[in-house]
Order: C-alpha cells, then structure tokens, then sequence
C-alpha cells in the first residue's frame, strides 16, 4: 500500500509515540505483542480500559463498543461497516 520509505516513516513515527509513558489502550497486550514481534519495541500501556471494565465491573462485557456507548456522551459505533461494504470497490486506490 505504501512505498518502502513511507512505510519507514510511518513506522518510525509509531514507534515515538509508543515511547511514551502514558499509553492507554483497549485490550492494548493484544496488539503489543504484534509490536514488539514486527517492529522491535516492548510496549506495556499504562491503562487498558478492557481490563479496568473486567475488575470494575466483572459481570458486564468488556468490548469496545460496549465501553463507548456507556461511557461516552456522544457513541457511534462503526467497527462493523467494513461487513456492509462493497466487495467490487477497488480497495487499492488512496
């Protein structure tokens, strides 16, 4: 999708701001060890709101969706649009 210089770009400005201290994230371990397997970097997030729900509120899920719509003023979940979209548009055009 991208030339190998901007993938070089893109990736090196990822890898700043995952040096910083205050990373919070959604199920953050999932991804880091994506992370630390692809590009070389030990992420550890200081917050996951996934596991926070999990001991705050055991009983209730812990999905993203469900997070947003009960902690946010304003939700609109649109994770699932790519299931609706149109399978002959060209997905390699930017």
């Amino acid at each position: 999708m991208w030339t190998l210089e901007e993938e070089h770009t893109i990736v090196s400005r990822i890898r700043e701001l995952l040096r910083c201290k205050d990373i919070i994230g959604q199920n953050f371990l999932y991804d880091a060890q994506y992370i630390a397997r692809h590009w070389g970097l030990g992420v550890i997030p200081m917050f996951d709101t996934m596991i926070a729900q999990g001991v705050a509120w055991p009983g209730l899920p812990k999905a993203l969706d469900f997070l947003s719509s009960m902690y946010l003023p304003w939700h609109c979940y649109w994770k699932d649009e790519s299931q609706e979209a149109d399978d002959k548009l060209d997905d390699s055009i930017r």
